[in-house]
């Protein structure tokens, strides 16, 4: 990740819409000066960034990817460090200020929308017909045990417990947003 300095250089923030915008840049920056008007002719003040295959916002400056999120994070003041920047409301391209939070791995997890592939429509609960008496189960984390059940309903009641008691995010293991 670049500095916020280098950053500040290339890009603006505007943290009540999230939209980083290309700011014009000098003849200095570039080896011959038909390509900073150039440059400047086509990409200053327009937004920065395109959405990728995997649903981010990223953008490329001196041939060096980045994430929209993360540029978003260090322009609007927040720490990094090694640190994650989660989306709070699971949409990957709402980089408003108020919407992204510095996070462990740990924690970005406990924030985790149902995957695609789930086919029982509860987070954490699956269903095993050779499970017999009680077919329906319950796994956390990485691959914790969270119990055996009768009915769907007393599996999503126990995996919903757990992830109260383990304070996981109210909108884990709910459907992704637009």
């Amino acid at each position: 990740m670049l500095d916020k300095t280098t950053l500040q250089k290339y890009l603006s923030y505007n943290p009540e819409t999230g939209k980083l915008y290309w700011k014009a840049r000098m003849p200095d920056m570039f080896s011959r000066e038909p390509d900073c008007r150039t440059w400047n002719t086509k990409n200053a003040l327009k937004e920065a960034g395109a959405v990728f295959k995997n649903g981010y916002i990223c953008l490329s400056i001196n041939k060096k990817k980045l994430y929209a999120h993360r540029v978003a994070a260090v322009l609007g003041g927040l720490d990094l460090g090694s640190l994650q920047v989660d989306h709070i409301n699971g949409i990957r391209t709402d980089n408003r200020l108020c919407n992204l939070r510095v996070v462990s791995n740990s924690e970005n997890a406990r924030n985790k929308r149902l995957l695609d592939r789930n086919t029982s429509g509860a987070n954490g609960v699956y269903y095993d017909s050779r499970r017999g008496y009680k077919p329906w189960y319950v796994k956390y984390g990485r691959n914790k045990w969270g119990g055996a059940f009768k009915t769907k309903e007393e599996a999503e009641a126990a995996r919903s417990e757990i992830d109260r008691r383990l304070e996981y995010h109210e909108l884990h293991g709910t459907k992704k947003g637009p």
